[in-house]
Formats: C-alpha cells, sequence, structure tokens
C-alpha cells in the first residue's frame, strides 16, 4: 500500500476534504479530459445550432424575397389586404385579367369582345340591360371611341386589389381596392393611387360621399368576369 507523508497531502481546492497530491493529480487529470470532452460536445452543438440558425434565416429570406408586395389598407370595419400584380391570383383570374389587359392594349374596343365572349353570359357594365357591350361604351364614353373605357380597364387592373366573399365560400377579385375600404384613413402613397384612377374633383366628391364611386372590375375565383361598373 502506498504510504502519503502529512506534507503530501492537502486540502482539496474549495472542500474541507484532505486528499493526496497523487490523487489530486488523478482527479485533476479526469477533470480536464472530462473538461475537454464537453467543451468539444458543447461546441459541436452550438455548431449545429448556428447552422440550423442560418438555414431559418435564409429561408426566410427567401421567403421575403419571393413573396408578392402586399400593402395594408385600412378599411371602416377593419384591415382589409391589398395585393399588386397577378402572382397571389387564382390561374383562371389570372387569364381573364390578361385577357381584357391584351385586348385593353389594342386601342381596339372590338377586341373587347374576346374577353367578354370567355364568359357564358356578358359582364354587367349598366344597371339596365344591354344588348351590345361594345357599342354601349362607344356611345358613353368621354371620347365617343370608347378608348377612355380602354383606358379605364387598364388603370384599373394595374392597381391593388382585394379579395372578397360573395356569398357562401365564392370569392371575388375586385379593382380598385378603393371599393371595398374606407377613403378616411388612405396614406399618401394610397391617396395618390387613387388619384391615378380618378380625378381631383371625383376624389373630392368621393370624400363627401365616404366612399369611392368610381369604375370597379370585379372577376370571380373561377375566371368569370362578372361587372365593369361605377360603384354607386
Amino acid at each position: 500500500m502506498t504510504r502519503y507523508s502529512v506534507w503530501s497531502c492537502g486540502q482539496w481546492p474549495g472542500t474541507g476534504y484532505i486528499v493526496s497530491q497523487a490523487l489530486q493529480s488523478q482527479v485533476s487529470h479526469g477533470v480536464y479530459a472530462n473538461a475537454i470532452t464537453t467543451a468539444s460536445l458543447m461546441k459541436s452543438q452550438t455548431l449545429r445550432r448556428l447552422f440550423a440558425t442560418q438555414l431559418v434565416l435564409l429561408a426566410i429570406a427567401l421567403v421575403a424575397l419571393f413573396k408578392p408586395a402586399i400593402d395594408p389598407a385600412i378599411a371602416g370595419s377593419g384591415q382589409v389586404k391589398v395585393a399588386y400584380g397577378e402572382d397571389n391570383l387564382p390561374e383562371p383570374v389570372q387569364e381573364m385579367r390578361q385577357a381584357i389587359m391584351d385586348a385593353a392594349v389594342t386601342g381596339d374596343l372590338e377586341a373587347m369582345r374576346i374577353p367578354i365572349e370567355l364568359n357564358e353570359l356578358a359582364p354587367t357594365i349598366s344597371e339596365g340591360p344591354i344588348v351590345d357591350a361594345i357599342r354601349y361604351w362607344q356611345e358613353n364614353s368621354s371620347d365617343g371611341t370608347g378608348r377612355e373605357i380602354l383606358a379605364i380597364l387598364l388603370d384599373l387592373l394595374d392597381t391593388g386589389y382585394v379579395r372578397v366573399m360573395t356569398g357562401g365560400e365564392s370569392a371575388m377579385y375586385v379593382w380598385p381596392y378603393f371599393a371595398e375600404t374606407s377613403l378616411k384613413d388612405l396614406t399618401p402613397t394610397q391617396q395618390v393611387e387613387l388619384y391615378r384612377v380618378a380625378s381631383p374633383a371625383d376624389v373630392r366628391r368621393m370624400r363627401k360621399q365616404g366612399r369611392y364611386t368610381g369604375y370597379r372590375i370585379g372577376i370571380g375565383e373561377d375566371g368569370v368576369w362578372h361587372d365593369f361598373v361605377k360603384n354607386e
């Protein structure tokens, strides 16, 4: 049995136990080895956590990069989400919107027969029954040719839109979003958008009435063009 002299013994740091220096050395060596192992494990776990965090941040950045821009517009009864472009639209709605814009940009009012005839029924364009939408637009446009109507269609479909429920589970996409929101709390940016589709005199009149009363376009989520009428 190994014998240790009194002077080879000492008090273990931080404790009241008397142990030999040899034992201290053995224990210290074990603690050091365990400390190295623990540090290695902690380093490995930290690296894994950092890698996982970077992956999450990368995913968030990619979502933000490819997500369509959506701005909030404040409505009288709550917040309505306004979307722009076509990326957020169902495919049938995208196709009808594009068909209307393709016809309007030609400058030929007769080209509007193409999107109109994509419907089983013609879209509503007036409170009363209309036999020929093309002739009606010609007779009721300020320029007398109907090209004013084509310009209005293009301008409206280039603004933001909202998705509204029309009863049951049916939804309709409405341009411009002003038709479904309050004009009282528009931001400066939204006011500029309003002036793109309405004259200053019209805007003053709308504010007095408390709502947008210009033209609106409604397309069902199934791609049916429902209406192009004034929001009166």
